[in-house]
């Protein structure tokens, strides 16, 4: 599986910039996501993430599209 960090360079090796960014924005909201989820986790162990985990669905989704965007 690749990370996505390679379609934002173009054959000849110039960055997309905009491209990179908006990538870096959504893995940025995962792994906040993710460490928001893991410090609930310490506190209440019975703790339920529906809004949470439909959030992470919806980012991870959005990131899938992105990537199938720089490939084309």
């Amino acid at each position: 599986m690749s990370s996505g960090y390679e379609f934002t360079l173009t054959p000849n090796g110039i960055l997309k910039r905009n491209d990179l960014e908006d990538l870096v924005s959504i893995d940025s909201d995962i792994a906040l996501l993710l460490m928001a989820i893991e410090d609930a986790l310490k506190i209440n162990r019975q703790a339920r993430f529906d809004d949470e985990l439909a959030h992470l669905k919806e980012l991870l989704s959005k990131r899938k599209r992105l990537i199938e965007l720089l490939k084309a």
